[in-house]
């Protein structure tokens, strides 16, 4: 009974350890770089200005973070600026080169994964789910890989969905803090004109409203599996469904139906950084000394399983959408 219980405290304690690196993992992704910022976003209304009105905004910007309200597209392409590119993430294939990956470490980890069968490798990354998972969401992010293994999702609509992952998004402050600025933003347009939905502009509020995507690398978020799951959303999309004016007392009432998506997949600078036990050590930061090496070496299977399966497998990455309808006074 003793030995199970030391058993289970040292698993527990390497649990620990192992969500303590993934938060300095998860956090890096986002590279720091310099480009020009532009700010430009179109609107297209129905045709029909009887309830319901569909308001449909895209966003042609480039080179910030606080000004994107949707994207050019939820299927894998669309780029910001709008390009026909395809999204580093979800490439996939067959034939990657690994010799193109320039630190011997992670290449010599990839070439020796590589070798393994697709049953292998998919049990890595299992365990790195499990790792940085806990109930409801341990359930999803393994599912996720299921759906991945059997190939399910293969066309540009198919999108991957599961009321679990939804709810656990729709409950963070940083999808409330989304649909609250919206909501404010849509009263104050509609201030404007009234009520009159037919004149409503909403450039000039884009733009005063900072409105941003919603995030999950915060340590509840790893400690539950939200970052596992998806990190940095891709993007979002509000679409006005109803919408209410009571000219008398001056009230909006609206329906809106709120769209956040992302991409499961990774790309090269993924496993650049985390594809070696030596550099998941080196991410890990002031927590290498206490990480062992096993654990950081299981870490770095996973993502490096993950990456062969993807670019040496030909396992398709897909779209992972949460959506939700609220309705309510703006």
């Amino acid at each position: 009974m003793m030995v199970k219980e030391n058993m289970k405290k040292v698993k527990m304690q390497s649990r620990n350890v192992l969500i303590f690196m993934f938060a300095f993992l998860v956090s890096s992704c986002l590279k720091e770089t310099a480009v020009p910022i532009e700010s430009a976003f179109t609107i297209e209304t129905s045709e029909d200005k009887t309830s319901p009105v569909t308001i449909q905004l895209k966003n042609e910007s480039y080179g910030a973070e606080e000004y994107e309200w949707t994207f050019e597209d939820a299927q894998g392409k669309g780029l910001t600026p709008a390009s026909d590119e395809i999204a580093e993430d979800m490439k996939f294939g067959t034939s990657f080169d690994l010799s193109t990956i320039k630190d011997d470490k992670v290449r010599e980890n990839l070439e020796r994964l590589s070798k393994k069968s697709d049953d292998e490798l998919f049990k890595n990354l299992i365990n790195l789910a499990e790792w940085v998972s806990r109930g409801d969401l341990e359930g999803n992010n393994k599912r996720m890989i299921a759906e991945w293994q059997k190939k399910v999702y293969q066309t540009s609509a198919d999108h991957y969905t599961d009321s679990r992952l939804t709810d656990a998004v729709f409950k963070e402050e940083t999808t409330l803090s989304l649909i609250s600025v919206v909501k404010r933003l849509l009263h104050e347009a509609l201030r404007v004109v009234n009520g009159d939905i037919s004149r409503l502009s909403l450039n000039n509020y884009i733009r005063q409203f900072k409105i941003k995507r919603p995030k999950f690398p915060f340590s509840s978020d790893i400690l539950h599996g939200l970052t596992f799951a998806l990190n940095d959303t891709w993007g979002f999309k509000v679409t006005l469904l109803n919408y209410q004016y009571d000219a008398t007392t001056k009230k909006y009432w609206a329906k809106l139906k709120f769209d956040v998506f992302d991409h499961f997949g990774l790309d090269k600078d993924d496993v650049e950084k985390f594809g070696s036990m030596e550099n998941v050590q080196k991410q890990a930061g002031e927590y290498a000394s206490v990480a062992l090496d096993s654990i950081c070496q299981q870490a770095a299977d996973g993502f490096g399983s993950w990456f062969i399966l993807q670019y040496k497998r030909g396992y398709k990455p897909f779209v992972t959408m949460m959506s939700k309808e609220i309705e309510g006074r703006l």
